[in-house]
């Protein structure tokens, strides 16, 4: 099932990171698609199975539980900013070094980066989307396009969606309502 907007992916390369390896040159504002690997991840990536059952487009993108983006211009070395539980935050992007992953580059220039740094900037102090997930999940198993937003709070994939918008990236849905494994499959991130 498809939203109501066109889907607009622009040109880019796809590069899987198996546990233990991990990409020394991403590019600012690449994004990170992972299996982040923590308990909440796994009840992500378990609830976005149900959508297969009525989505069946969707299996081999579950693998995905948590997608950020890779920040190059904040200091010596590589940041993922993201929504953790405490909000928008930054992490080393060396410590998804042990998760599976992909590095995503969307093809674009200087000028679009930079805006992308300034959507990712206009984030600070956003706060952790928790009532996203029950419209998502009511949404994922009937397909009644559902979504729900309470204020600045927004999960990883909206974040994502709403930062890469400056690259040219658009779903065909509303960031509230996209899932990392969507963002998987609209990039071609099977694994």
């Amino acid at each position: 099932m498809s939203g109501h907007f066109s889907l607009v992916v622009p040109p880019h390369t796809v590069r899987f990171y198996e546990k233990g390896q991990h990409c020394t040159d991403p590019q600012n504002g690449d994004i990170l698609l992972v299996d982040h690997g923590s308990i909440a991840s796994t009840l992500i990536e378990d609830a976005e199975k149900l959508a297969t059952l009525r989505e069946p487009a969707l299996r081999g993108y579950t693998w995905c539980g948590h997608a950020g983006i890779i920040r190059t211009d904040l200091g010596p070395t590589p940041v993922v900013s993201e929504m953790g539980f405490a909000g928008h935050e930054y992490r080393p992007f060396i410590d998804y070094k042990e998760r599976l992953g992909a590095v995503v580059n969307l093809q674009s220039g200087v000028a679009q980066r930079l805006a992308a740094s300034a959507f990712d900037d206009a984030m600070a102090g956003a706060k952790y989307g928790w009532f996203e997930y029950p419209t998502i999940v009511l949404d994922d198993a009937t397909g009644l396009e559902l979504d729900s937003a309470y204020a600045d709070h927004v999960i990883c994939s909206t974040h994502v969606m709403m930062v890469e918008a400056a690259l040219g990236f658009m779903g065909d849905r509303l960031p509230v309502r996209v899932e990392p494994m969507r963002i998987a499959m609209w990039l071609g991130a099977a694994h």
